[in-house]
């Protein structure tokens, strides 16, 4: 009877911790189950995927948005009574595809400027034609906060259109700063591409047979993120929240000319 304890408890100590065991008395090298955790974690992934492939793109309706209907459209309401194109607010948003959508792992096609993150995660992005706003990231927040993520998509576009960096970005993504070839080529430019010890030659990307390739496709992603950074500086951001602050407390009662008065002495317009 003694000797049935050890293997019993045994027993019991593999099923507890969920370890799964092998006995020892068999050859080779005993193999241990990994814990739950990792499969947890795989769960909770998945779980997260379908419910992000789940969203569907559609129309980002004004109308029906409470932190548009009930912060921002009486703003824009206000300097649009005061003048026809108050701020450049209606065109703004009229010239404009407003999306809701999933931004779950997808890479930020070249042509938006801006984009918008809170905690690593991206809130939205604008372009000069399009603003995709993500779905599950701006339904997270309080109706207020919501409004203030419209309003500074706003107020960064009129400070980027102040600035003169908005003309021609969808088309124009920066100077290939690819290095030369130092030593003279050998073959054709495919076969110097595809030889990972030798630099890209200057400007090869802009052949059209060739900008499809990985290395070109990737220099054309840090050319775009580069300019993207250089839009706006420290000081812009900040005087572009301390703008939403003021349109969310002043925007819908204030004269345009004392709108205007503010917005100018934080850059936002001319």
């Amino acid at each position: 009877m003694k000797k049935m304890v050890l293997p019993v408890i045994g027993a019991l100590f593999c099923l507890q911790f969920v370890a799964g065991c092998i006995d020892s008395s068999q050859k080779g090298t005993p193999i241990r189950v990994g814990t739950g955790r990792s499969h947890n974690e795989m769960a909770k992934k998945a779980k997260l995927e379908a419910r992000e492939s789940s969203i569907p793109k559609k129309a980002f309706d004004f109308r029906d948005d409470d932190a548009y209907r009930i912060f921002v459209d009486p703003i824009v309401a206000n300097v649009s009574a005061q003048e026809k194109n108050g701020l450049g607010l209606t065109n703004l948003i009229k010239t404009r595809v407003w999306q809701t959508m999933s931004l779950h792992n997808k890479q930020v096609p070249h042509e938006f400027y801006f984009t918008l993150r809170s905690d690593k995660l991206d809130i939205a992005w604008m372009s000069p034609s399009k603003v995709w706003i993500n779905t599950t990231a701006y339904e997270s927040y309080l109706t207020e906060d919501r409004a203030k993520i419209l309003l500074t998509l706003m107020m960064t576009t009129l400070r980027l259109e102040t600035k003169g960096l908005l003309k021609g970005f969808e088309s124009d993504t920066g100077e290939d700063e690819t290095e030369e070839i130092v030593r003279e080529m050998e073959g054709s430019e495919v076969s110097a591409i595809a030889n990972p010890r030798r630099p890209l030659p200057k400007n090869v990307c802009k052949n059209p047979e060739l900008a499809n390739l990985p290395e070109c496709v990737a220099i054309k992603a840090d050319n775009v993120e580069a300019r993207r950074k250089k839009m706006l500086t420290e000081e812009d951001v900040k005087n572009i929240k301390s703008s939403v602050e003021y349109l969310m407390q002043s925007g819908r009662n204030s004269k345009l000319s004392e709108i205007k008065a503010k917005l100018k002495a934080l850059t936002i317009i001319d």
